[in-house]
């Protein structure tokens, strides 16, 4: 911490969260900002679970195959419409479904959930990113493949 403190910034799509720490904070304040960012965490990660296994209980896992399940985890994960690259999105099928899914696999459905219109990408560097469509048109998108299968 520098003598004027310290200001810690979460951003997740939209939404935004500061936190601005002075510099005689306390171990008593410390044990409250760390309570509450655990509790800010574990709401988010409950969340996540809870729709793994209300999907597991439809039987979503074993009658879906590897391009949905990436899509269930990008649109579970990535929500509010954050940035990700193919490494942060077979982390997220591989945390949420619990199986090992390769990069270049998972590269592979990335461009294919682009080109259906499912994401969007842009290239930073040599990386490309991809982020969700407007909340309402992946709905829309969703449904039609659904609807098509």
């Amino acid at each position: 911490m520098s003598a004027e403190g310290l200001k810690l910034r979460l951003r997740k799509g939209d939404m935004e969260l500061e936190v601005s720490i002075s510099s005689d904070f306390n171990e008593k304040q410390l044990k409250l900002l760390q309570r509450f960012l655990s509790s800010l965490l574990s709401s988010a990660n409950e969340g996540i679970k809870e729709n793994v296994v209300q999907r597991e209980r439809e039987g979503a896992r074993s009658s879906t195959s590897i391009y949905e399940r990436l899509r269930i985890a990008i649109s579970s994960v990535f929500r509010y419409g954050q940035w990700f690259n193919s490494l942060e999105a077979k982390e997220a099928y591989e945390e949420m479904f619990g199986e090992e899914i390769r990069l270049s696999t998972c590269s592979t459905y990335l461009r294919r959930l682009e080109e259906n219109g499912f994401l969007i990408s842009r290239k930073q560097g040599r990386i490309v990113e991809y982020s969700l469509r407007e909340p309402l048109e992946v709905k829309q998108i969703a449904r039609s493949e659904y609807m098509n299968e």
